[in-house]
């Protein structure tokens, strides 16, 4: 019985390592990929109204796939917009690396 049990650990095991070195393959070739430098282009659009579209949903901002509004601020990392509801003005801030697309709306 004790065997047994070695025999099931020693596969979960070598499953585990499997699984994790594979993994970090995946992140290197995702670091390899070409990506936009946004910090060069955002200073453009400060204080302008503008649509900023994310490569990924960002629930706990409530924007799914885009943000609409007056970008305020930013550095190095992070970024200020400023959007409007109905009845007030909401402030987000959001990481650089998120953004897949910038558009400036006219009015």
């Amino acid at each position: 019985m004790t065997i047994f049990l070695l025999l099931i650990i020693l596969v979960l095991l070598c499953y585990l390592m499997k699984t994790v070195t594979h993994g970090e393959k995946e992140k290197q070739t995702v670091k390899d990929q070409p990506s936009l430098n946004y910090q060069a282009i955002l200073p453009q659009y400060l204080k302008k109204n503008c649509s900023i579209i994310l490569k990924k949903p960002l629930a706990s901002l409530d924007a799914m796939y885009s943000i609409e509004g007056v970008l305020c601020d930013l550095d190095d990392e992070w970024l200020l917009i400023e959007t409007m509801t109905k009845r007030k003005t909401i402030v987000r801030m959001l990481r650089i690396d998120t953004i897949q697309s910038i558009k400036e709306i006219i009015d």
